[in-house]
């Protein structure tokens, strides 16, 4: 099938073939409820006994049918268990279509929210591959084969395989493929049980699923994880990625979405070592929001070889045509990046291993892509520290349990606390501090910094004598080593142009920006006389003072004005 029928179709699909679809699903909601699979199954068998083979088909039976038409043992499986107790309402159809509608409902019926690859991602990625005559295209976790058709469509002569252990998606794809006039070779397996052995391909596809939990639907990675040296658990995308890697030839490439914390994340910062030490990583590319109609996670493309020294880091996130509930990448955004891919841009940079090691194996191209910020005699913030720890990480039913509708001698601090740079004198209260709790306590001159979103908030905690407050786990409680620095100083200059760019620049995620403890650490402080530093913290005090006087008077006006009827006597 050529790129133009589809178009065609895709269009048939929206004129006619949405409705017939839902002709074909209400005929059969008698019996059950039916989904997509269902009105796909039906469409197929209702055009493979159309048109020249009509009388060679037989439809008095599931097994009738699948015995005269030549089906796989795969195919009958899956119209047994989806048509076998609605077969003569689904045969009883027969004659009522027009051909090429039903291939439009096989080709591009799909429930709302269904989590496919859309089409300019699909683009992208074909893009990305080096294409040889004769060459081979793998799709690893293959689901309904969307990304599969658009590579099919645009590169017919390539032999297509499929990774997919979902047996009723594996077999959309396989129909879908047949409909369009292509075969593809399918593995019907659980890609994390495949032995090393297994047959390797040159190129690789996946657009795996995100955040998946191992054993769930039979998910084991266990084999995988053992090749990645680590001491705790990683996110499934890495695995994933491994499972690409250790299925790629000598000189293959792969391509795969993931989620964009899994660049950057502690958890998954052995895995990204693994990847950046043994050179699989040739290129990552940080993806625009609202690429996929089912999700709203963050995500990357990376690009998976051997033998990489350095990785193309690519901020692709400004790249795409913006629409109403999805955005999407035209053509001339598609080369663009692509080109970012292999050669250094506005958007790109080639990154060493060792820059890579320095920054704590970030994968952030964002962070790589800003202009390097200069500190005029600059310490790492962590030379100045005594300590630095996060707040208690508590649900929100231990917090209501623990807050107090009377005055103790124990409070709350939130991110919401913080404003202007100053801590709100009205904390909330709660019962009382439990012992494992007191290490997340704010010490008096303690610095407390938002660890999530921006702009990001800083404070300079003052407590009472007897007083106890338990920070929010969103904050980090660092202590100044105050023969080194003055915490009203190190507040100002973070509060600083220069400051506010090394936390930004810190900084690693795209829709909520956080800041992890090493890379806070790393931050430069201006190491001046502790006497200037002293002045300085005085000057911002007094001004301090000055904005909470003003806030209170504003507040009175408020107050003021909001009884200015209730006065008019």
């Amino acid at each position: 099938m050529t790129q133009e029928k589809s178009f065609e179709l895709q269009e048939l699909y929206e004129q006619a073939g949405r409705a017939v679809a839902q002709d074909i699903s209400n005929v059969q909601r008698g019996s059950r409820r039916i989904g997509r699979s269902e009105v796909i199954g039906a469409a197929y068998v209702l055009l493979t006994a159309s048109g020249d083979k009509e009388d060679e088909i037989d439809l008095s039976s599931v097994e009738a049918f699948c015995a005269s038409a030549r089906v796989s043992e795969e195919r009958e499986t899956f119209l047994k268990a989806r048509l076998g107790d609605v077969w003569p309402m689904v045969t009883g159809q027969k004659g009522r279509y027009h051909e090429d509608t039903l291939r439009s409902i096989i080709l591009f019926h799909e429930e709302r929210g269904e989590e496919k690859t859309p089409e300019s991602v699909s683009r992208l990625a074909c893009k990305l591959f080096d294409f040889r005559d004769n060459d081979e295209l793998a799709d690893f976790c293959l689901g309904n084969g969307a990304f599969t058709m658009e590579a099919y469509l645009n590169h017919p002569a390539l032999r297509f395989h499929g990774v997919e252990m979902d047996a009723s998606a594996a077999e959309i794809a396989s129909i879908r493929m047949e409909t369009l006039g292509c075969s593809i070779d399918l593995e019907r397996v659980d890609l994390f049980d495949t032995s090393p052995g297994a047959h390797k391909y040159r190129n690789i596809f996946s657009n795996y699923p995100f955040g998946l939990r191992l054993r769930e639907g039979g998910f084991d990675g266990k084999r995988l994880l053992q090749k990645i040296p680590r001491k705790a658990a990683i996110s499934s995308d890495w695995l994933f990625n491994a499972a690409i890697v250790e299925r790629l030839e000598e000189d293959g490439k792969g391509v795969a979405v993931m989620t964009s914390g899994s660049a950057w994340n502690t958890l998954d910062r052995p895995a990204r070592r693994y990847f950046i030490e043994n050179g699989y990583l040739e290129a990552v590319i940080a993806l625009p929001e609202k690429l996929f109609e089912y999700t709203n996670i963050s995500t990357m493309m990376v690009v998976l070889s051997r033998n990489n020294r350095r990785t193309m880091l690519v901020d692709a996130t400004g790249l795409c045509e913006k629409g109403r509930r999805f955005n999407v990448f035209t053509d001339a955004q598609i080369d663009e990046i692509a080109y970012a891919v292999s050669h250094e841009t506005a958007n790109s940079r080639y990154v060493s291993q060792a820059e890579l090691v320095r920054n704590d194996y970030v994968l952030n191209p964002a962070k790589y892509l800003r202009e390097e910020i200069s500190i005029e005699n600059g310490v790492p913030f962590a030379s100045i520290m005594k300590s630095i720890t996060r707040g208690a990480t508590l649900r929100a039913s231990e917090l209501d349990e623990m807050m107090s509708e009377t005055p103790t001698d124990c409070q709350y601090l939130m991110l919401a606390n913080i404003q202007l740079g100053q801590i709100d004198d009205n904390l909330p209260y709660i019962k009382g501090i439990q012992d494992n709790q007191r290490k997340y306590c704010l010490k008096d001159r303690a610095l407390i910094l938002s660890k999530n979103g921006a702009p990001f908030k800083i404070a300079v905690a003052r407590t009472r004598p007897g007083q106890t407050i338990l920070a929010n786990g969103n904050l980090y409680i660092i202590e100044i080593d105050e023969d080194k620095a003055d915490p009203y100083f190190v507040k100002a200059f973070l509060e600083s142009e220069l400051g506010s760019a090394q936390l930004k620049s810190a900084a690693v995620g795209t829709a909520i920006p956080s800041i992890g403890v090493e890379a806070l650490k790393g931050i430069l402080i201006p190491q001046i006389p502790l006497e200037e530093q002293r002045a300085l913290a005085a000057r911002y005090v007094a001004k301090a003072g000055e904005v909470a006087r003003y806030q209170r008077e504003l507040q009175r006006a408020y107050e003021d004005l909001s009884h200015i009827y209730d006065n008019k006597e």
